[in-house]
């Protein structure tokens, strides 16, 4: 049986990373050794994303050719892996050709994982389609207050003089922070040209949950057709702590109102409590 090909395509801040973690080591699993190769939003949202090919781009620059490496061996890999990234702008074959260059006998499913992905457009997931015909689509939802909070505060750890509280409401207007909550706007994407069977959307809520983790990841690994294995629960990449407040929960929620209502009709009501605890709290 040929292999089957997925995607993960965000949200980002919403578990993520922990999930690549767990693919990563998933024997049945030929998961990119590039977590997040940005392929397709360099491609299809260039004025947001573009900025992944120069960095790509540098890196190869500033890595020593491994002179002497063995073939196979680890240090010539990434150098041809982060070569052939490069190599993508110009050429969408080196795409494939990527995932050749580790694909391993006895893996069921190879993919990767791009959070910015949910900002593609339906040209952009028909662009994935185009290429994998077949290919399985993730997509993970995090209450929208929440994971535009949490995205702020991460960068808030990594990017100088950049306070979340400061930049909260300013930030509302940046696509680059607002967009990846507005998961109506990528479901209606998704919708118009993939199909309903090769694409599943589950709740961060529900997968960092203790009482539904194991639940929710089943459901991932049986969409996948793989073996479901017990998870490390340690959670990855997280960001400062630092609790969201009320007046700033308030303010979120009724910018995003829209998508908490879309989402939750997608669902018949059947969204996490944190999700309807915003809506009838801040609904009046």
């Amino acid at each position: 049986m040929e292999p089957q090909f997925f995607v993960g395509i965000g949200a980002q801040r919403a578990g993520t990373t922990w999930l690549a973690d767990y693919f990563a080591t998933h024997p049945q699993v030929c998961f990119s050794p590039i977590k997040e190769l940005h392929y397709f939003d360099a491609k299809y949202q260039p004025g947001l994303c573009a900025l992944f090919n120069d960095y790509f781009a540098n890196q190869l620059q500033n890595l020593p050719y491994p002179h002497g490496a063995k073939p196979g061996s680890k240090e010539l890999l990434n150098y041809q892996l982060i070569g052939l990234r490069v190599a993508m702008v110009n050429d969408s074959r080196k795409y494939k050709e990527y995932f050749e260059k580790v694909l391993y006998e006895g893996a069921r499913v190879f993919g990767e994982i791009t959070p910015a992905y949910s900002m593609l457009d339906s040209v952009g997931f028909e662009a994935i389609l185009k290429m994998y015909p077949k290919a399985k689509f993730l997509y993970i939802l995090r209450n929208p207050a929440d994971r535009y909070w949490s995205h702020l505060k991460f960068h808030e750890g990594r990017k100088k003089n950049f306070s979340a509280m400061e930049k909260a409401f300013e930030c509302l207007d940046n696509p680059q922070y607002a967009l990846r909550s507005d998961y109506s706007r990528t479901l209606a994407a998704l919708n118009m040209v993939v199909p309903q069977e090769q694409l599943l959307i589950v709740f961060f809520e529900d997968l960092f949950n203790g009482l539904s983790m194991n639940t929710t990841l089943e459901k991932i690994t049986s969409f996948l057709s793989i073996d479901f294995i017990m998870p490390d629960i340690r959670p990855a990449n997280e960001s400062i702590k630092k609790p969201l407040p009320e007046m700033y929960r308030k303010r979120f929620y009724r910018h995003f109102c829209n998508v908490y209502q879309f989402v939750s009709h997608y669902f018949n009501g059947q969204i996490p409590e944190s999700w309807l605890a915003d809506m009838q709290n801040f609904n009046s």
